[in-house]
């Protein structure tokens, strides 16, 4: 399980790697906090995403918040269908800007 974060000028990207539930969230949560991700635009990759539950699912729903109150943008660029399922099941599906079909 792990992040990688870049950005580049006013878009930070994530590629979350393995899982995203309860057991990350504290540690997620003060990564992405202290690297003050909340930038003009938030790419998130979920293309490796292996697990995730509805902790991870409110951790993504967080982040979109914090990035649209600083006036930002969330597009999922990258997800499969661990992603989706989740989304699926808690009727998120259509929440979400995605750039990218299923992997």
């Amino acid at each position: 399980m792990s992040i990688e974060i870049s950005t580049e000028k006013n878009v930070c990207s994530l590629k979350i790697i393995g899982d995203l539930t309860i057991f990350q969230m504290s540690e997620y949560h003060q990564l992405l906090v202290s690297e003050g991700i909340f930038k003009d635009q938030l790419e998130l990759d979920f293309s490796l995403l292996e697990e995730v539950d509805t902790a991870g699912i409110q951790l993504i729903l967080s982040l979109e918040k914090e990035v649209n109150k600083a006036g930002g943008k969330v597009t999922i660029i990258a997800k499969n269908s661990v992603l989706d399922e989740g989304l699926a099941v808690l009727n998120l599906l259509q929440h979400f800007k995605f750039s990218t079909e299923v992997l």
